[in-house]
């Protein structure tokens, strides 16, 4: 299962990794080249940033499943590590949604495996206290993540997130 969500892909100088507005269901690493994120405002093309080497980029998609609020486009040959969902992540626990199994992937193992700092949490009270750690090795340079186990049969009792469903 590993092997389908980590993987590399090459672009060329000015080829779009993604595009602001569409779905998005991966993160990268940057392993070589440069990577520039622009926005759209007003009209105008913004840069946000020039990411280069060893260098995460896309990650909210993995937590948030919104649309990319940005483009990211390659400004030099670049190969980069993507972190895909394999069409994401889904409460699907009889299994009636083809394609969208992921299985329980250690998100911790796959940020280790790629040198960030990483963590797994199980009890509700210990997020906050792995987020502060997280946020301090983020302060010092380094990409964090932080996998929160959750329970599938959880729903909210409050505003529905989104109007769509998975």
């Amino acid at each position: 299962m590993l092997r389908e969500s980590v993987y590399r892909e090459e672009y060329q100088p000015g080829a779009a990794v993604f595009r602001e507005g569409e779905p998005g269901n991966r993160a990268y690493v940057i392993e070589r080249g440069m990577v520039q994120l622009e926005t759209l405002r007003r009209g105008r093309k913004i840069t946000i940033a020039n990411l280069g080497e060893g260098e995460l980029f896309g990650e909210m998609a993995l937590i948030d499943g919104d649309v990319r609020t940005s483009t990211a486009l390659a400004t030099e040959e670049t190969v980069l590590v993507v972190i895909s969902l394999n069409g994401g992540w889904t409460a699907d626990p009889d299994r009636n949604k083809p394609g969208r199994e992921l299985g329980y992937t250690r998100y911790d193992k796959m940020a280790e495996g790629l040198g960030c700092y990483a963590e797994y949490v199980e009890a509700p009270e210990d997020i906050r206290p792995a987020l502060e750690r997280a946020q301090a090795q983020v302060d010092e340079g380094r990409v964090a993540v932080v996998n929160v186990k959750t329970d599938f049969t959880a729903r909210a009792g409050t505003q529905a997130f989104a109007q769509y469903s998975t």
